[in-house]
């Protein structure tokens, strides 16, 4: 298995894959075209985040987007991973799991003692950002108001 940054075959791939991995993800009716959605990503790819791809006997089985952030109250800088998906025939096999213990040991490399991401509430993923120890620091809330 090897994680490495993503080489121009890969971003095409990921590319591609943008909109499915925001379908997937986002548990609240909004309509995004499926351009909007890629070009989310492109401007944090401008901004400075990197992909990341996991690739096992020559199988590109996930990919993650990671950056740095500084909180504005703390001033602390911590890793932020805006993106991660694992192609669904890969799923279960631990892909999830590999990705984010490369980005501990990147962010860790890095002086960066947290992690953050967000998460949907209702997204099956939180169960697994949990089973590999994150946990809630932040809520955000909301209220529907009458049309």
């Amino acid at each position: 298995m090897t994680i490495k940054r993503a080489n121009d075959a890969e971003l095409e791939i990921i590319n591609d894959t943008i909109p499915q991995l925001f379908k997937e993800s986002i548990t609240t009716t909004c309509v995004l075209t499926d351009e909007a959605m890629r070009t989310m990503s492109q401007r944090l790819k401008a901004q400075g985040a990197t992909y990341y791809v996991l690739v096992e006997n020559g199988q590109f089985k996930g990919f993650m987007l990671l950056d740095q952030g500084e909180d504005i109250l703390s001033q602390q800088v911590y890793g932020f991973i805006y993106e991660l998906f694992v192609f669904k025939s890969f799923r279960r096999q631990g892909v999830a799991q590999n990705l984010i213990d490369f980005a501990k040991i990147f962010f860790k490399e890095q002086g960066v003692d947290e992690i953050r991401l967000n998460v949907f509430a209702e997204n099956n993923a939180k169960l697994l950002y949990e089973k590999v120890g994150f946990h809630d620091s932040r809520i955000i809330m909301k209220m529907d108001l009458e049309k």
